[in-house]
């Protein structure tokens, strides 16, 4: 940490020290002023009575009409006003969509200091209901203080697949050929689902979520203090459906498609004034061919190698999945919430390449086959028991939390090659077995010190232990069997204990919203090989501060400016100590001695809204510290193998911009316009020499929502993705079109949508890499376009939640 850094740092723990004592001074209801009160009150729609969160208040003096102070409502729609001096006034209240309210009458004096409004009505705006027949539709994307919601009911195109589906119409998001998520063309984020970490990885988690159980999307790049610093771009958190009312309500849904696309998922919700109950279940499988290209050259001195492959292949997936949970209240401040999982998940490939290989002395061509497959498949569990402790105001809480998750992970490949007559010339094969397990606990503390002003601390404990058992084979000519590769095999331990505190204050003066933050961690690491010859241990403190901001400017104008520090921690087979051989030109090396990569990320956004349009403009810079990434290095330039191991490789840093503009150019006919633009700068150290590398990124989307009757609509999308660069190459663009049409039967309790994806088979992944003595290019397509039909069966009216997802989402 430089010196920057730790003066920024305590600064921050300054800050959080102090502000409790300002507000105990100020910010009980004027307290610090003997003629001074507050007036607080709640904003809720008609005739629902729905908590109506960042509508706008303003308070003005009724003599002159002098503006004397404003504030936003909250998550839970209230808001209050403090150290409002004694006179009378009155109140306007605006939020887009709804009519303008004023209230009148409100006086403050030393017989009324505290003036509680109790619920305010806003009706729907009439412009709104008369374009509006059937029902108000959000904003694709909503712009909250600390993150951005993607409300996935809204994307037709997303109604069927996965959550990586939903997310590749997504702003700010990448998604490869492969199904690969990246946030801002960095794949260092985590995946949160109802504000808990996943037992998965992140892109495993996302390839194994139903998009018709996922309620919205929230993605959170600067996340505050409480919040793991795991994922240098961020957290992705998924939030699921769930039943806002009582009584019982199930969801059903069936989606098949080309390519042997078969998926389902159900969820019953019975809920009652003592407790809420759940219970899910999800099934996925398909599969997608396509074909690849690869060109490779190797220089030794005056001497070039050429090794060129072209086949097909395909990659084919089944997921599976049961969740069930229970909140119960035991008492009237007391109460348990346990939820548990259990589900299953296997991947495969398989490729059948030709191969020709000639050299610039010899061309005579050598031309042979391989055959390649792979093999993923484990099980996973989870369990939750939280239990909450309300005091003496409903935002006063104690919250304790144990989380136990364990994975199972067998991975099976194998490679043979074949020479022009079909005789076997080389085999090797590989297997992976790795349990891991996992413990979280955490105890997290709220103390409100007024209705605008919060301290928030607590501990997190994380215990990781996993265990992976790595054999090798080779392959026999004369015997014809395969053999143990006793240098290649090994047994490796791996146990990682990460301790935490943190704290957080936060409130609002007027327009003004703060939030300061600071969390101190302890990392206990270890590596050990099976015959403990090789240890590889951490112990390490890191500090991660984090401030937002945020300003209402008046106007439906709003400004946030954040600031956070995070950590991308090695994955456990990155560290691995050893060499294992992946096919006959590649093998692949962990690196133990790799350090964690730092990132710090500043934030400045703008959100407007105008009449039926929302307008949003995020200006942002990101700095990465030691990256690592996959390097390739040549190793036997006699033979053409390569060996790709993992390095802290230098610094890169991307500054840039995204926009949206969400808006109804007519009645029927909706558009939502984003692009995200940013350059991106790298500084690498590779194979003993220096490289720098840039490149001007960009991606766009236009969505059209075009409203066809009462019970139909149609969805276009267009995704844009320009050229990368990488630490080695280039990674050329693409451009996706998606497309799908919704029918409603049955007063709506019936949905049929069929969609299309890469209606234009535009979606390949083109890449370039050049090293020390070597030039590649790859080039792989997938079959399309993809059709597939999704229904969805809603009964007894299942009413969905529209709030956040593990937490309350308000960061302030």
């Amino acid at each position: 940490m430089n010196q920057t850094q730790r003066l920024f740092a305590a600064c921050a723990f300054a800050l959080l020290l102090t502000m409790p004592l300002q507000a105990q001074r100020g910010g009980r209801g004027g307290n610090g002023n003997a003629n001074a009160g507050e007036i607080r009150g709640r904003i809720v729609t008609s005739p629902d009575n729905k908590a109506l969160s960042f509508a706008t208040v303003r308070l003005y003096s009724a003599s002159d009409s002098v503006m004397q102070g404003g504030a936003s409502s909250g998550e839970d729609g209230s808001f209050t006003l403090e150290r409002v001096p004694f006179g009378d006034y009155y109140l306007t209240i605006k939020f887009i969509g709804f009519s303008s309210k004023r209230v009148d009458g409100v006086v403050v004096g030393p017989r009324a200091r505290r003036v509680d409004l109790g619920d305010i009505l806003l009706d729907a705006d009439q412009m709104m209901t008369e374009s509006v027949v059937v029902e108000a539709r959000k904003h694709n994307v909503e712009y909250k203080i600390d993150r951005k919601v993607i409300n996935v009911d809204n994307d037709l195109a997303a109604s069927s697949g996965t959550a990586v589906d939903v997310l590749e119409n997504v702003p700010s998001v990448q998604v490869d050929i492969d199904g690969n998520v990246s946030l801002r063309g960095n794949t260092g984020f985590i995946v949160m689902i109802d504000g808990r970490p996943s037992v998965l990885d992140a892109n495993d988690a996302l390839k194994q979520i139903p998009a018709s159980s996922i309620e919205n999307i929230e993605i959170i790049t600067n996340p505050s203090a409480r919040y793991d610093p795991d994922g240098t771009v961020g957290i992705l958190n998924i939030v699921l459906k769930k039943q806002a009312g009582k009584g019982n309500s199930s969801l059903f849904s069936l989606d098949v498609g080309q390519y042997d696309r078969l998926g389902g998922s159900a969820l019953y919700n019975v809920q009652n004034e003592s407790f809420n109950m759940f219970f899910s279940a999800d099934y996925s499988s398909g599969s997608r061919p396509g074909t690849e290209l690869n060109r490779r050259e190797t220089y030794v001195e005056d001497l070039t190698t050429f090794l060129a492959s072209e086949g097909d292949g395909e990659r084919s997936r089944e997921t599976w999945g049961l969740r069930a949970g229970i909140e119960s209240s035991i008492s009237a401040g007391d109460k348990l919430n346990f939820q548990a999982e259990v589900g299953g998940r296997g991947h495969e490939s398989d490729n059948n390449l030709q191969f020709t290989e000639y050299s610039s002395i010899d061309p005579t061509e050598t031309v042979y086959s391989s055959t390649q497959s792979h093999a993923r498949k484990g099980m996973h569990y989870s369990s939750t028991l939280d239990y909450t402790r309300t005091f003496d105001s409903p935002r006063h809480t104690l919250t304790a939390s144990l989380d136990y998750q364990r994975r199972e992970g067998d991975e099976d490949s194998k490679d043979e090659m074949f020479d022009i007559d079909g005789t076997r010339i080389f085999a090797s094969a590989h297997t992976e077995d790795g349990p891991s397990e996992r413990l979280r606990s955490s105890l997290d503390y709220v103390l409100p010190f007024s209705e605008s002003h919060k301290l928030e601390t607590g501990y997190q404990g994380r215990y990781g232990l996993s265990e992976d058992v790595t054999q090798s084979f080779g392959y026999d000519v004369d015997a014809s069997d395969f053999f143990r590769e006793d240098e290649y095999s090994y047994t490796t331990e791996y146990v990682r204990n990460i301790h935490a505190l943190y704290a957080m204050y936060g409130g609002e003066y007027g327009d003004l919203g703060y939030q300061a933050g600071l969390r101190l961690e302890y990392t206990d690491r270890s590596v050990e090989t099976q015959d403990g010859a090789d240890v590889f241990t951490i112990d390490r403190w890191d500090l991660f501060p984090s401030l937002h901001f945020s300003y209402n400017l008046g106007d439906n104008l709003q400004g946030i400016l954040s600031y956070s520090r995070r950590i991308e921690r090695p994955r456990s087979w990155y560290l691995e100590p050893f060499t294992t051989r992946t096919d006959a030109f590649n093998y692949r090396r962990g690196n133990p001695e790799l350090e964690p990569q730092y990132s710090d990320s500043y934030e400045l956004g703008l959100m407007k809204h105008i009449g039926r349009t929302s307008l949003s403009l995020e200006v942002f810079h990101r700095r990465n510290e030691n990256e690592f990434e996959r390097v390739r290095t040549l190793l036997d330039d006699t033979l053409n193998i390569f060996l790709n191991t993992i390095d802290n490789v230098g610094d890169d840093a991307a500054t840039g911009f995204e926009a949206m503009a969400d808006m109804k150019l007519f009645d029927f006919w909706g558009v939502s316009l984003s692009t995200s633009v940013f350059q991106f700068d790298i500084e690498k150290y590779v194979n003993g020499r220096t490289e720098k590398h840039d490149s001007f990124n960009w991606t766009g989307r236009i969505k059209n929502d075009i409203d066809l009757g009462e019970n139909t609509s149609f969805e276009l999308t267009l995704n844009f993705d320009s050229p990368s660069a990488t630490s080695q190459g280039e990674r050329e663009g693409n451009f996706v079109t998606n497309a799908a049409l919704r029918q409603m039967f049955f007063d709506k309790s019936l949905t049929a949508i069929l969609q299309v994806r890469d209606l234009f088979d535009t979606a390949n992944e083109e890449s370039t890499a050049v090293g020390n003595g070597f030039y590649s290019y790859s080039l792989e397509e997938r079959a399309a376009p993809v059709v597939s039909l999704t229904l969805r069966y809603n009964l007894n009216n299942f009413r969905q939640k529209r709030e956040g997802g593990g937490d309350d989402g308000d960061d302030f």
